[in-house]
């Protein structure tokens, strides 16, 4: 008993700073990597489960009367929270098994409810101890006893994983499971200690092996997020790529060129201009492509200024912009603005006398937002408008959300046209 009482104790040890530095690395990568809330909450619950525990194997057969109190604590915690962790760690294992937050398909809820149900039991028998000691008592020097049910918190642990297990190979047949290896090894590790434990009782080996299960379901979810990152990536590749696509058509190309040859005839000043803002403006698409991350707002607006420049070189194109930019302290990713600033003069204000654009920014205590609004007529569902300027907000919004979890909203009426982007601010 004295071997095992050292044993335990030196491993909860471990087990309570090693917890500790998982919560802390959870914390400190959360922006980095993600966050998930409840497996840090499970982290936080068996941390103080396994003090209780540790603090009863310490304080076990001190004949004092503190002594007798935190053992008599120890235990009431580590009994009291123990069904907590094992079940919300089953729940949390099945629910990223079968890739889904919440367990609502009928065989899942039929396996939430059957973890529930055995998790629920062993505190039902905790309530029972207090009068019955069925599954532990404390006498009065303090000397801690197994009651006749005190394998039970082993069998409910070794009954809720083979349940998990049991999901984990339902959903390998219908190949949703990529990381089945990983999964047997995360499920086998409790498994293998709670069996164990029933074969040497004094031998606490449950809260060190679910320890290390948290362990390896973290590294699992930094894999899962590395994953997502590279498919965030490409898709962000892609969007770049058909906004790149979208602005540069063969169209405006060479309307400006027509332009630009018009004004080397009756104004060779304002040609050398136009060239070099048609040259700013191609050079601000291409940079998309290769750029990664975001741009200021000042680039933004560059770019918006240098489109504006090569649409006004025909002198058909009589339209004013208005600028009233009260935010400008904030990143946001390209080619966000300048998509709807084409769109406000292409199918706002296009053939429309007195056309207004208005860009304009602010923030609140929550979000920057930038706004495009023009006095057109709207782009209604045009056939043809419509689906050319639903493409580019398609790709506008999709780089908002890759990016900075941005939206983009639109209001279109035969009064005008309005486009708002939202960028929430980043929070510590």
């Amino acid at each position: 008993m004295i071997l095992f009482q050292y044993i335990n104790i030196t491993m909860e040890v471990i087990s309570i700073i090693f917890l500790g530095a998982l919560g802390t690395v959870m914390l400190l990568r959360r922006r980095s990597m993600g966050f998930e809330p409840f497996l840090f909450a499970i982290v936080v619950v068996h941390a103080v489960n396994t003090a209780g525990d540790l603090l009863a194997w310490v304080f076990d057969a001190a004949d004092t009367s503190l002594a007798y109190a935190l053992t008599s604590m120890g235990n009431g915690i580590t009994y009291f929270f123990g069904p907590f962790v094992y079940t919300a760690f089953a729940l949390y294992v099945c629910a990223w098994i079968t890739g889904r937050k919440e367990l609502a398909a009928p065989f899942e809820r039929v396996v939430a409810s059957a973890i529930i149900f055995i998790g629920a039991l062993d505190l039902v028998c905790l309530l029972m101890n207090f009068s019955t000691g069925v599954l532990y008592s404390i006498n009065a020097y303090n000397v801690f006893s197994w009651g006749p049910w005190a394998s039970l918190p082993a069998v409910t642990v070794l009954a809720q994983n083979l349940i998990v297990a049991f999901v984990a190979l339902h959903e390998d047949e219908r190949n949703v499971s990529r990381a089945f290896g990983s999964w047997v090894l995360l499920l086998g590790i409790p498994v293998l200690a709670a069996s164990l434990e029933l074969a040497f009782r004094d031998l606490m080996l449950v809260y060190p092996a679910l320890s290390l299960s948290l362990l390896m379901a973290y590294m699992e979810f930094q894999h899962r997020q590395e994953q997502q990152l590279v498919l965030r990536n490409l898709e962000l590749t892609e969007s770049q790529a058909k906004a790149l696509s979208s602005q540069i058509t063969s169209h405006f190309v060479f309307n400006a060129l027509q332009s630009v040859r018009e004004l080397c005839v009756v104004d060779p000043q304002r040609a050398c201009k136009a060239i070099d803002d048609f040259s700013d403006y191609l050079r601000g698409n291409l940079q998309v492509v290769n750029a990664g991350g975001t741009v200021t707002l000042a680039e933004e607006v560059k770019h918006v200024k240098a489109y504006l420049a090569v649409e006004q070189i025909d002198p058909s194109s009589e339209f004013s912009v208005k600028w009233d930019l009260l935010a400008k302290d904030f990143d946001l990713p390209p080619l966000c603005v300048q998509p709807l600033v084409e769109n406000a003069v292409r199918h706002g204000i296009s053939g429309i006398e007195g056309g207004v654009i208005k860009v304009s920014s602010w923030e609140d205590s929550s979000a920057y937002y930038i706004c495009v609004a023009d006095n057109g007529r709207g782009f209604g569902d045009s056939p043809t408008t419509g689906k050319h300027v639903g493409i580019a907000l398609q790709n506008v919004r999709s780089r908002l959300a890759l990016l900075c979890e941005g939206t983009l909203s639109v209001v279109s009426s035969p009064e005008g046209t309005k486009a708002t982007i939202t960028i929430p601010k980043r929070r510590s």
